[in-house]
C-alpha cells in the first residue's frame, strides 16, 4: 500500500470514509430500489404482501453481503489531497444518513398507509354485507306479507266467488220454479 506522500493514519481515515461513503451510497440506491418496488408491490392483491416483503428481506440481505464482498476488493483513491477527502466525504455521509433516514421514513408511511387502506376496505366489506343482509331481511318480510296478502284476497275472491254462485243458483231455481208453475200460464 503506497500513501502517496500522506501518513498512514490519515490514509486509513481516508479508506474508512470512502468505504462508509461508497457503502451509504449504495445503501441508499439499495433503499431507493426498495422503496419503488414497495410502491409497485402495494396494488397487488393483499395476499401477495406477506410473500413481498419475505423477498425483499431477501434481496436486501444479498445486497448487503455483495457490499460487503465489493468493500473488500475496493482501492484507495489517491488522487485528492487527505484533508479535502475527509472534509468532502463527511459532509457526504452527513447527507447520505439523512437522506437514508428519509428513505426509510417514507418506505415506512407507505407501509402504514397502505395497511390503513386494508383496515377500511375490510371495515367497508363488512359494513356492506351488513346492509345487503339487512336488505335480505327486509325483502323477505315484504315477500312474506305479500304472501299473506294475496292469500287473504285469493279466500276473499273464493268467498264472494262461492256467494256469488250460491246467489245464482237460488235466482235460477226460483226461475225454474216460476216457469214449471202452472198458475203463471
Amino acid at each position: 500500500m503506497s500513501t502517496s506522500g500522506i501518513g498512514e493514519g490519515q490514509a486509513d481515515r481516508l479508506h474508512e470514509a470512502q468505504l462508509e461513503a461508497r457503502s451509504l451510497h449504495e445503501q441508499i440506491n439499495a433503499l431507493r430500489q426498495a422503496l419503488d418496488r414497495t410502491a409497485a408491490e402495494q396494488e397487488r392483491k393483499v395476499q401477495d404482501v406477506r410473500a413481498f416483503h419475505a423477498d425483499e428481506m431477501q434481496q436486501l440481505k444479498d445486497t448487503a453481503t455483495a457490499l460487503r464482498d465489493s468493500l473488500d476488493d475496493l482501492n484507495f483513491e489517491k488522487d485528492r489531497a487527505v484533508q479535502e477527502a475527509l472534509s468532502a466525504k463527511a459532509d457526504e455521509i452527513s447527507q447520505l444518513r439523512e437522506t437514508a433516514s428519509a428513505l426509510r421514513d417514507s418506505l415506512d408511511e407507505l407501509g402504514h398507509q397502505k395497511t390503513r387502506e386494508v383496515q377500511e376496505a375490510v371495515h367497508r366489506s363488512h359494513d356492506e354485507i351488513k346492509h345487503l343482509k339487512e336488505t335480505i331481511s327486509a325483502l323477505r318480510d315484504t315477500l312474506e306479507e305479500l304472501k299473506f296478502s294475496r292469500d287473504r284476497e285469493i279466500q276473499e275472491a273464493n268467498a264472494r266467488s262461492h256467494d256469488e254462485i250460491r246467489q245464482l243458483k237460488a235466482t235460477i231455481s226460483a226461475l225454474r220454479a216460476q216457469l214449471d208453475d202452472p198458475a203463471l200460464e
